[in-house]
């Protein structure tokens, strides 16, 4: 259930640009019932690949990053620069 919830957002970003992309090269072709499906296959697809390759690792860095700020004790000062307390 929790993995279900983590990759809605991944679907969220992926679905139409999905479905435009099936739609406009199926549509034509085969039935609105079959280009359905195959969009819904396409977005799971989409889903995984994007959370696996993008929205895991960014997460990961992004709480090394915060590890890294908290043991350090830096802060960024008005410039963006890193300052020591």
């Amino acid at each position: 259930m929790r993995k279900g919830g983590e990759l809605s957002f991944s679907a969220y970003l992926v679905h139409l640009p999905v479905m435009s992309g099936v739609h406009a090269a199926l549509a034509e072709r085969t039935a609105s019932a079959l280009a359905l499906l195959v969009s819904l296959a396409a977005i799971a697809a989409a889903t995984f690949i994007w959370d696996a390759l993008i929205v895991t690792p960014a997460a990961r860095f992004g709480r090394r990053l915060s590890e890294w700020w908290i043991l350090t004790g830096r802060e960024p000062d008005a410039e963006g620069r890193h300052l020591s307390r």
